[in-house]
């Protein structure tokens, strides 16, 4: 396994919030590099939902779950868009 990928913990964290957010989504997880960029997002969106409803302190600051949500959203995108995007780059020279 590449240490780029989604490590067991946040591969639960996942989970769940599809499983709350995007349950339509939910059959697709064991395959996330194959999932086109609309489906990835969909993802992240449904981990912003869980970040928005348990992921701030009393102040609107991240707590410790939120902060793990946080980077989670950004791994998804630079693990599985980056590189979509990449391939969609032709160069003519």
């Amino acid at each position: 396994m590449k240490s780029e990928e989604l490590n067991n913990e946040e591969r639960d964290i996942v989970r769940y919030c599809v499983e709350l957010h995007a349950p339509e989504l939910k059959k697709k997880l064991e395959y996330l590099e194959q999932l086109v960029v609309d489906e990835i997002n969909k993802i992240r969106g449904a981990i912003g939902a869980e970040l928005a409803e348990k992921g701030f302190d009393e102040n609107w600051e991240p707590n410790e779950y939120g902060l793990k949500l946080e980077n989670l959203i950004g791994k998804l995108f630079n693990l599985y868009i980056v590189p979509k995007e990449k391939k969609k780059r032709f160069y003519f020279f």
